[in-house]
């Protein structure tokens, strides 16, 4: 019995684990969140995993039809609205598409683009990950 569920453990953790770790990134998570998922959860963590949502901060609300769409999205995919470009000129926007001048990376410290979605430039830190802090 104890052999056998070794064996779980070690398929969970070569199979589950990598497939996870795959998986939440292609979902806009964390490598690591997601590795530890398969690996605990095996096959249950992976379907959770691939059925969850994306993180809400890559995305804005169609202010028309309140449908999620990409923050970059000049035009709504479901009804067709223009929406309000996002201005590079205007300092950094948060998930709501507020501006937050004078921020700088949780991470690494060093200014954000004029828009701060996706990436950190300088280190690769998501910024759902590691939220901008202000700087003084």
């Amino acid at each position: 019995m104890t052999n056998q569920l070794i064996m779980l453990l070690i398929v969970d953790l070569l199979v589950f684990a990598p497939i996870g770790a795959w998986l939440a990134q292609q979902r806009g998570r964390t490598p690591a969140f997601g590795a530890l998922v398969g690996a605990v959860f095996g096959i249950l963590g992976i379907i959770v995993l691939g059925l969850a949502p994306p993180p809400k901060g890559l995305t804005r609300t169609c202010p028309r039809c309140a449908e999620d769409v990409k923050y970059a999205a000049v035009v709504c995919r479901y009804c067709g609205t223009a929406l309000s470009p996002i201005a590079a000129a205007s300092g950094p926007l948060n998930a709501a598409g507020q501006a937050l001048p004078n921020h700088q990376c949780g991470r690494c410290g060093k200014p954000l683009s004029p828009v701060w979605v996706g990436n950190c430039k300088h280190c690769g830190a998501r910024y759902a990950d590691t939220p901008p802090v202000a700087r003084t």
